[in-house]
């Protein structure tokens, strides 16, 4: 459902290796998606289905090598100081991406802000709250789904209501 929607999950994790491995394995049990074939592309004849990326890689990364990484349909971005988590929402916004970025910290802030959306989670910090354009009272990332869900059928509902008004001049 989510792929459909083209929309890519990625994660951004400060702790060590062996929690956002866990981290990500319960995100994708969230989703609930099988893994599928991608196909290649011309710029290269394999894209891995999914990547890890630390925060010590992000620093020698050049535009090239962020192409390549952000192509990938999985992403996990590890042990990523708050300048380096900024970085990444610049890359995707770069290439003309829309950017939710959901956090707790003070640490998040500033992807937070620089996010087309900052989604903060109710148990987060002030700073994060403040720094965020809407809270998730949950704390449940599945909610944003269905968010995204809900929000998509009304556009498409009004789209229809526009359509069929038209023609009678109301």
């Amino acid at each position: 459902m989510i792929r459909r929607a083209s929309i890519v999950v990625g994660d951004i994790e400060y702790r060590q290796p062996p929690w956002y491995q866990r981290l990500w394995k319960s995100c994708r049990n969230q989703i609930q998606e099988p893994k599928t074939d991608v196909e290649p592309t011309q710029k290269m004849e394999y894209i891995p289905y999914a990547i890890v990326v630390t925060g010590a890689d992000i620093n020698y990364m050049d535009d090239s090598m962020w192409d390549w990484v952000l192509s990938h349909q999985e992403l996990v971005f590890a042990r990523t100081s708050p300048e380096q988590k900024l970085r990444i929402v610049m890359e995707f916004q770069r290439r003309a991406e829309i950017v939710a970025v959901t956090g707790d910290g003070t640490n998040d802030a500033p992807a937070l802000k620089c996010g087309h959306l900052g989604v903060a989670m109710q148990s987060g910090t002030e700073v994060s709250k403040e720094a965020g354009d809407m809270i998730l009272l949950d704390n449940n990332f599945s909610s944003i789904i269905q968010a995204i869900e809900t929000g998509r059928l009304l556009s498409d509902n009004l789209k229809k209501v526009a359509i069929y008004l038209l023609p009678g001049g109301s």
